[in-house]
């Protein structure tokens, strides 16, 4: 997986990607 620029911009959401591939898809994800 290779989010674009803006996301590895933003810390927060170099973390969710992190944590929902590292968790399973089963629990919905939040979307801001």
């Amino acid at each position: 997986m290779t989010p674009p620029k803006s996301m590895v911009t933003s810390p927060h959401l170099a973390i969710m990607l992190r944590l929902a591939a590292l968790r399973p898809p089963k629990q919905p994800m939040k979307k801001s």
